[in-house]
């Protein structure tokens, strides 16, 4: 099985500092696996994208992975 990732784009208001724009990353399967608002920074998140595509990444992994990628 092989998983395709891509970057989704969501526009946001917020009432501090009006209109931005979020990325997040979503896997096209049976479930449409998906997370929202990973982070503001679109080359960060199509780097993210890039190497789960890369590696393969296990969508099991996918929260896991993102969170870390946050974190490091």
């Amino acid at each position: 099985m092989t998983f395709k990732y891509y970057i989704t784009e969501h526009h946001k208001i917020d009432k501090d500092i009006g209109n931005y724009v979020t990325y997040g990353i979503k896997l096209e399967n049976e479930q449409e696996t998906e997370i929202n608002d990973v982070s503001t920074d679109k080359s960060f998140v199509n780097n993210l994208v890039f190497q789960f595509n890369k590696y393969q990444l296990d969508p099991i992994h996918l929260s896991d992975a993102v969170e870390d990628s946050l974190t490091s």
